[in-house]
């Protein structure tokens, strides 16, 4: 899920422990607004070493075991009110 860099770091870290994310995938600088993350982190800088490995061509989702039900992606309100709140997208 993507975060806005320009959130602040409270907004920021409220959002990575509600979501609990197996990985962040980020560049050097923004992770100089996050505090030390508790997931392992993949720099943006570092992708041309790792993507040797991944498939040349897309997958299909049915081949992966998706459907239009899974998950596509969590957007996060303003930080107008007390906390941010999260909303859930599916595929569909």
């Amino acid at each position: 899920m993507p975060l806005d860099p320009g959130y602040s770091r409270e907004c920021l870290n409220y959002i990575l422990g509600d979501v609990v994310p197996a990985l962040l995938l980020a560049d050097a600088h923004g992770l100089q607004v996050l505090d030390t993350p508790s997931v392992p982190v993949i720099l943006l800088e570092d992708l041309p070493l790792l993507t040797g490995e991944l498939p040349a061509g897309d997958l299909t989702p049915a081949s992966i075991g998706m459907s239009v039900n899974y998950l596509a992606y969590v957007i996060y309100t303003s930080e107008s009110t007390s906390q941010p709140n999260g909303v859930m997208v599916e595929h569909r």
